[in-house]
């Protein structure tokens, strides 16, 4: 019995000293159907204030021609998140711009919707973009509309207008918009789309945190310093498994030496 206890001790100890990796994730609610898997390691965060633009439009092909506010495109300041070492806030300086596509100020090649940081931004334009990220399309959603606000997303990368830059936003292979903050379309009681108002357009405020990710194995954890650690927590993905494993062969060690 006493070869039983020292083998699983022994066991214990190795499979806890076992190499893992660590994975980063900011500490804001991921929802349901738009959470990243276990794998996937959360790098940058922005804050995301702009507008939802919607165009009054006529829908159908058939029957009566009905209308209804259509989302044209949302534009976007993005700003850092930075922390004094007491709290969490949002710069007030502009790190550069969202949009369906991406503004011919910003000088960007986006054709799809686009997030551009860029250096010495401001209200209009940035001297020089120098990192772009471009989404292929939405790979989930959950709807806030029951909160007054539009959807959370997870959206992949476009791998054909993306250009990589090591450790840049470009190398996120998903982006998510989440805590978002208003940004729907008018309802019929506030401004109704008719006939009337066709062609009108309607800018909706809105805020969110865009947040951008690495998955699997393929990135090292040196090229993506995570931004604001003060609001990171970091978790090993295997290293749960292996605790619970190094106690409870510790437990029966512990059991079996009662014996």
């Amino acid at each position: 019995m006493k070869v039983l206890v020292v083998v699983l001790l022994f066991a214990a100890v190795a499979w806890a000293a076992i190499p893992v990796t660590t994975y980063h994730r900011y500490e804001v609610d991921e929802g349901i159907d738009t959470a990243l898997d276990a794998d996937c390691r959360q790098y940058r965060r922005l804050r995301g204030i702009g507008t939802q633009n919607y165009i009054c439009k006529a829908v159908g092909d058939s029957g009566p021609t009905t209308y209804s506010w259509q989302l044209e495109q949302p534009f976007a300041y993005l700003h850092e998140y930075l922390d004094d070492g007491i709290t969490t806030f949002i710069s007030t300086e502009i790190a550069g711009f969202h949009s369906f596509m991406t503004p011919a100020t910003v000088n960007s090649p986006a054709s799809g919707p686009a997030w551009s940081l860029g250096v010495n931004c401001d209200i209009d334009s940035c001297d020089a973009v120098t990192q772009t990220w471009i989404g292929a399309g939405v790979v989930s959603s959950e709807d806030r509309s029951g909160f007054g606000n539009i959807a959370w997303l997870k959206v992949n990368r476009d791998d054909d207008e993306t250009v990589e830059s090591p450790g840049q936003l470009s190398q996120a292979d998903f982006l998510q918009r989440l805590d978002t903050i208003n940004g729907l379309p008018p309802t019929i009681d506030e401004v109704p789309c008719n006939i009337d108002l066709l062609g009108t357009q309607y800018g909706s405020p809105y805020e969110c945190d865009y947040i951008f990710s690495v998955c699997g194995t393929k990135f090292e954890v040196e090229q993506f310093p995570v931004r604001n650690n003060k609001v990171v927590f970091a978790f090993e993905l295997s290293s749960s498994t292996n605790l619970v494993a190094s106690v409870s062969l510790a437990v029966m060690a512990a059991f079996a030496a009662m014996f």
